[in-house]
């Protein structure tokens, strides 16, 4: 497939599976704004993915992925990539990502010469993982890098299934590079603008907890990156 984003920094990975002459490319980057810097505010929240059982094997279904605003705090329900088989035993399942977390790893099992994807997952940097489906086909593990990446979204195709899945993801110190501009503007203000500092301190209890945080973590003499993706997901 030709890659929606052009991005010196955001990469592709994968897209695993078999594509449907019919298949409907799907990419993540696009529903976020179409550019790297939208791509670049929001993080993901969390992963919803559908399941059921078709000639005997529980398959991958569907997949769905929400995103967290980094500026606005406003969640994004980005569209069901899900086909239109119905399966017997159809399940749901939703995987919330915790305060200093985000994805790393992805897993999917899948037929080369065959009609599904029978598992897919996620692993992210506190170990915790979600796999669905079951253990047949193909396995592929798409790991960024011993944990130097941050997976920022999907891509594939679907028609009467999910017919492939790829991930996109972007390095650490990159990511950390952009986020880091709005961090120290407002540790300077802090710093030399006592007015501005004051003016803060008072309103800190109407403050919601995300801003309570990044104003707490403005005073640390060197902030780290887990620090920052916990005021992200918070």
């Amino acid at each position: 497939m030709s890659y929606y984003l052009e991005s010196d920094f955001i990469k592709y990975s994968g897209n695993f599976g078999i594509i449907d002459i019919n298949s409907k490319p799907f990419d993540d980057s696009k529903d976020l704004g179409g550019t790297e810097d939208s791509v670049l505010q929001y993080l993901i929240k969390s992963i919803r993915i559908y399941t059921g059982k078709k000639d005997g094997n529980i398959i991958i279904g569907g997949i769905q992925l929400t995103y967290r605003n980094l500026k606005s705090k406003e969640l994004k329900e980005l569209p069901i990539r899900k086909g239109k088989i119905e399966y017997e035993d159809e399940d749901i399942e939703t995987f919330e990502l915790k305060s200093g977390e985000y994805l790393t790893n992805f897993y999917i099992r899948f037929e080369n010469d065959g009609n599904y994807i029978y598992q897919i997952g996620f692993e992210t940097n506190k170990k915790r993982k979600i796999i669905k489906g079951c253990e047949k086909g193909e396995d592929k593990c798409e790991e960024t890098n011993g944990g130097q990446n941050i997976i920022v979204g999907t891509f594939g195709h679907y028609n009467l299934k999910l017919d492939s899945c790829g991930i996109l993801y972007i390095n650490i110190k990159e990511y950390l590079k952009r986020f880091k501009f709005g961090y120290f503007e407002l540790k300077f203000l802090m710093k030399k603008d006592e007015k501005f500092k004051k003016e803060i301190e008072s309103k800190y209890d109407s403050l919601s907890e995300s801003d309570k945080y990044l104003f707490k973590i403005c005073f640390l003499p060197d902030v780290t990156f887990n620090e920052i993706m916990k005021y992200c997901i918070l």
